[in-house]
């Protein structure tokens, strides 16, 4: 009975704590800023690699997308700033500074925003009514890695990177950079090395690193602050 109140406390505060309110916990300090920054950065810079090193099937599309599976936890953490800066600015800056056309890359960096964004949502609105960690600090935890893991491929890699990547290639089709033909193998590579990407450094990040960033006051509690 003690394990089960504990559990039900756990949530009850996890809800509390992270959700979807606008701007719980105002304002953003100058560490959160720099931390951004550095997000920016750190982003931009392996989307960069992607472009150049590894790509796949169509320009712009990588077998090894190593941002991803940082990108995702970002935005666990961060809110809308690990969204729009990690999940777009940064990506956009990335991919030209690859050689992705940059008069196309403002439209088509929205693919990752897709890719980080119904993660966030999945994990801040339903995460913590399945007994899951909004931060997803549940990896290796007895008796909650089960879950963890499931949820992640439910929300984090499957449907999110398929509708991406089906955006992206649609776009990529259209202003006619890619045939028709290259549509459905670049789906299928973009989905296949996200799943390794984010399955190997997502679940590291976020149970391991989480809580480094909550204690050191980074955590965003909503979408903006």
């Amino acid at each position: 009975m003690s394990t089960l109140s504990s559990d039900a406390s756990t949530i009850k505060k996890a809800q509390i704590q992270y959700g979807l309110k606008w701007n719980p916990n105002p304002p953003i300090s100058l560490a959160q800023w720099v931390t951004f920054a550095a997000m920016v950065g750190l982003i931009a810079v392996l989307v960069m690699f992607a472009n150049i090193a590894v790509p796949f099937a169509a320009i712009g599309v990588s077998t090894f997308y190593l941002a991803i599976g940082f990108m995702i936890p970002f935005a666990l953490w961060f809110g809308l700033w690990g969204i729009l800066l990690g999940g777009y600015i940064a990506v956009y800056i990335g991919g030209s500074l690859g050689g992705f056309p940059v008069a196309v890359g403002w439209i088509t960096s929205i693919a990752d925003v897709i890719q980080v964004i119904i993660p966030f949502i999945a994990y801040r609105w339903l995460a913590p009514k399945f007994g899951i960690d909004p931060l997803g600090r549940d990896f290796f935890k007895k008796g909650k890695w089960w879950k963890a893991w499931l949820f992640m491929f439910a929300f984090a890699i499957l449907p999110n990177n398929f509708i991406a990547a089906t955006y992206n290639m649609v776009l990529l089709y259209k202003f006619g950079m890619v045939p028709y033909d290259v549509i459905k193998p670049a789906v299928i590579g973009w989905v296949i090395g996200d799943i390794w990407v984010i399955g190997l450094i997502m679940p590291l990040l976020c149970h391991f690193v989480s809580p480094i960033v909550e204690r050191a006051g980074l955590t965003v509690r909503g979408w903006i602050s």
